[in-house]
């Protein structure tokens, strides 16, 4: 879509792309210029959202930089999809861009090789932290990334994600949002950045207004299911 969309700026003739679901050509790519915000949670998705409409492009893969993963490739070409993000931003030059991973995101080292078929060893430390935080900038971007929990902001789970946030230079950039609700564990949202640590998401004691939400919370009053005495056939 991408490419599709390069090419036809540019005048160059070019195939239409077709949908998959039904065959028929794909509408026309946004301009450069219409784009308000790109958000991206690669190697999942780009959403590109316009002021009166959006236009969403979807590519799936497993998560290469999760922790759960146990067979991680030096030569996972899903991990590129980082380059295919930049290359939307690059194309459109939205006003912000949202970008969001999981935690291991951080131990993400360029140029890596395989050390065994469940380890990866060497590279650039926190390589890809650092290819998006210098594309951005070179691109005229100002820059703020964390980890944030989830359970900080009334979900009844426990779950830290990275998260990027960028605004065109001489545009707002908005502050990381700070916790609303306490949580207790805390230990994984300071950023070691090998010559500092630094700690953007303040979850101390007291500073949140709100109790943590349980599962009970969320879902105490729903009917019981009783796994012995109900009827399967009905």
């Amino acid at each position: 879509m991408l490419r599709y969309a390069i090419k036809k700026r540019l005048g160059y003739p070019q195939e239409i792309p077709k949908q998959k679901y039904n065959g028929c050509p794909v509408p026309e790519p946004p301009k450069k210029g219409d784009i308000d915000m790109i958000i991206a949670g690669f190697p999942w998705y780009v959403s590109m959202w316009l002021l009166e409409s959006s236009w969403v492009f979807i590519t799936l893969s497993s998560q290469t930089h999760s922790g759960l993963n146990m067979f991680k490739h030096a030569n996972d070409p899903k991990s590129s999809l980082i380059f295919n993000a930049l290359s939307y931003v690059d194309e459109y030059r939205p006003k912000m861009v949202y970008f969001e991973n999981v935690h291991g995101f951080l131990s993400y080292a360029l140029n890596a090789t395989q050390a065994s078929i469940h380890r990866l060893e060497g590279g650039i430390p926190m390589g890809g932290l650092k290819l998006v935080v210098r594309a951005l900038v070179d691109l005229g971007y100002q820059v703020r990334f964390c980890l944030l929990q989830a359970a900080h902001y009334g979900t009844p789970q426990t779950r830290v994600r990275f998260v990027l946030m960028a605004a065109l230079d001489g545009l707002p950039l908005p502050s990381l949002p700070q916790p609303t609700h306490h949580f207790p564990e805390t230990n994984h949202l300071p950023i070691d950045l090998g010559t500092e640590v630094i700690r953007p998401i303040k979850a101390k004691n007291g500073t949140a207004l709100h109790p943590f939400v349980t599962i009970d919370d969320a879902i105490n009053d729903l009917p019981w299911f009783d796994w012995y005495e109900h009827d399967i056939a009905n």
